[in-house]
């Protein structure tokens, strides 16, 4: 039933050694729960004793003093001595309401301690005075003052040797201790098998299963059968099922992906050598004087540039841009001018507005940066198409980084699209890869930055991308 049973292994994230184990740790705690609650209670209840024991006392000295005749101030001293020897005190002083002089038998003296019964003190000063007493062994003179039982005109005062109260409070001491101390510990071990059987061996089972799924997740006899719980652990055992359910997916299609992203880079230097040959090919065909190779050229060397950039982009998200960004102080305006001169913008149909400031400069790697913008601004171009429009760049401060907004006036991005925006291969238009806007942010991400869509609808896309500020 203990996990101590189980054999223990290295510190790799498997199994504690049965002395760390959860049922160790809980055994530790419900043995130092019960020494606890075991010594609270019984020193609650011998304060209780204390208080009973000193008012039992009293009544029986005020009954002692009934049996000396009212009319007599001081008895005799025989009788006196005889009497207080039967309650054990030393003295007893009687005072009753309307009465000129108190009746006093034996020695009535100051004492070292006053107790008022019924204690009306907090129950830390009542546990302090009954440990106080065990601890010195009753060295003190008490004067113990109350009410005799139904006698509230009467207040009795009652002079007694602690030594008497200490022995009776040992005697009461080893008994109750002896009986709370018994009862705690069936009742520990009782809530201790409870929760061992309960919820120790659930933890415990979760605990093995996620030591094993993590040697080999791929196996799917690793993934932890739910029981029918409907508590907390119920609930964990299935939710720990589907997340190493979806986790197994997760790895399976990263391995194919992993697979697909060789293959991908194999097909893209052979594509690549096919495209350079082609595009020099259409070079040597510029030279050849004909009209009607010259209206093909252009179409053909559109095609194979873009050919060559769809190649650039899948390699580029087959093998993941991690390395550290080259970062310097870079002008944004000239950039997005070289930008919009290597997409020809000033010789189509969309109207150029560069609205970033000639002076500003941002911490930027020059070549992500340019890569960003190329394929930001190249989708907004695509989006308004023939037609044309306007295209807005704009670059402000934000807190402490610098806000990119790439603006056009295109028909806008569905909402069904939005959600997989960013996502390789789910393209917002037709005939697009996907690949531009994922490969941008992931180059943004990359350089500290985020790229987002602001809005977007029936009077344009607003991208927003966040940036370092200046150097």
């Amino acid at each position: 039933m203990a996990l101590g049973n189980q054999r223990p292994v290295a510190r790799d994230g498997s199994m504690p050694p049965s002395y760390r184990s959860l049922s160790s740790q809980l055994l530790m705690i419900t043995i130092a729960l019960v020494v606890l609650g075991s010594v609270t209670i019984h020193l609650l209840s011998l304060a209780r004793y204390r208080e009973e024991h000193l008012t039992e006392r009293l009544n029986n000295g005020y009954l002692v003093t009934l049996a000396v005749q009212e009319s007599i101030i001081t008895p005799n001293p025989a009788l006196a001595s005889r009497l207080l020897e039967s309650v054990d005190a030393q003295g007893i002083e009687v005072n009753r309401l309307g009465s000129d002089r108190p009746l006093s038998l034996g020695n009535v003296q100051v004492a070292d301690l006053y107790v008022d019964l019924p204690l009306l003190v907090a129950p830390v000063y009542a546990v302090q005075e009954a440990i106080y007493t065990l601890l010195t062994g009753g060295r003190r003179l008490l004067a113990v003052t109350g009410n005799p039982r139904q006698q509230p005109t009467v207040w009795v005062t009652l002079f007694i040797d602690e030594r008497t109260l200490y022995r009776e409070m040992l005697a009461y001491s080893r008994q109750t201790l002896l009986t709370i101390t018994g009862t705690a510990l069936v009742a520990g071990l009782l809530v201790y098998l409870g929760l061992q059987w309960f919820l120790v061996q659930a933890i415990s089972r979760i605990t093995r299963n996620l030591v094993e799924f993590r040697q080999d997740p791929s196996d799917p006899g690793r993934v932890i059968r739910p029981s029918r719980r409907f508590d907390e652990i119920g609930v964990m055992e299935r939710e720990l099922a589907r997340m190493q359910s979806s986790l197994r997916e997760a790895l399976a299609q990263q391995s194919r992906l992993a697979a697909l992203g060789i293959a991908v880079s194999k097909i893209n230097h052979d594509l690549r050598s096919i495209l350079s040959t082609v595009s020099i090919t259409s070079a040597q065909l510029a030279q050849v004087d004909n009209p009607g190779v010259h209206r093909i050229l252009p179409l053909l060397s559109d095609s194979v540039q873009r050919a060559i950039q769809l190649c650039t982009l899948t390699l580029d998200l087959a093998r993941g841009d991690r390395q550290t960004p080259q970062r310097g102080p870079c002008g944004l305006g000239d950039l997005v001018t070289s930008v919009a001169t290597a997409l020809k913008l000033q010789d189509g149909p969309v109207r150029w507005h560069n609205q970033v400031a000639d002076d500003l400069v941002i911490d930027a790697d020059r070549d992500r940066l340019y890569r960003i913008l190329f394929n930001l601004i190249q989708n907004a171009v695509e989006a308004m198409g023939e037609q044309g429009g306007d295209l807005h760049i704009r670059a402000r401060p934000h807190q402490q980084d610098i806000l990119i907004e790439i603006q056009d006036t295109g028909p806008g991005i569905p909402d069904s699209l939005r959600e997989t925006l960013f996502t390789p291969f789910a393209s917002a238009r037709p005939g697009g890869t996907g690949l531009g806007l994922a490969t941008a942010r992931d180059l943004a991400r990359s350089h500290g930055g985020e790229l987002s869509l602001a809005r977007s609808g029936p009077q344009g896309s607003c991208f927003h991308l966040y940036l370092p500020g200046e150097s």
